[in-house]
C-alpha cells in the first residue's frame, strides 16, 4: 500500500500555529481559435491598476494585435476592482477597438 502525505502546515518552527498555503497569481486569455501565453505574477505583488496594466495588458495587447490582425474581435475582462478601474476602462477603451466595460461584464458573469 502506498501512503500519500500531505504537505505540513505547520510551521517550520513546529508550531501548531498553520502557514498561509502557497498561492500564484496567474492571467491568461482564451479565444475561439487559440490562447495566451500565461502570464505570472511575482509573489507578494499587490494587484492594482498599474501593474494590471503594465504586466498584463500591455502585454496582451501586441499578442492580440498580431492574433487578429484584421478580424474582429472585442475585449472582455472580468469585473475585479484593478479592471473596473475608471483609469483602466478609459485604458482599455483607448487601445483595444471592441471593448465590453466592466458594468456589463458584472451583468453578464454568472452569479
Amino acid at each position: 500500500m502506498t501512503a500519500f502525505r500531505q504537505p505540513s502546515l505547520l510551521a517550520e518552527n513546529g508550531s501548531s500555529h498553520a502557514r498561509r498555503p502557497l498561492s500564484v497569481m496567474v492571467w491568461a486569455g482564451v479565444t475561439a481559435d487559440d490562447k495566451t501565453s500565461l502570464i505570472f505574477i511575482d509573489q507578494g505583488v499587490k494587484m492594482n491598476q498599474e501593474v494590471y496594466r503594465e504586466e498584463v495588458l500591455e502585454k496582451v495587447l501586441p499578442w492580440a494585435r498580431d492574433h487578429f490582425t484584421n478580424r474582429r474581435w472585442t475585449f472582455q475582462q472580468d469585473s475585479a476592482p484593478s479592471h473596473r478601474a475608471k483609469t483602466m476602462q478609459q485604458w482599455c477603451e483607448n487601445n483595444f477597438s471592441a471593448f465590453i466595460k466592466s458594468t456589463v461584464a458584472a451583468v453578464l458573469a454568472p452569479p
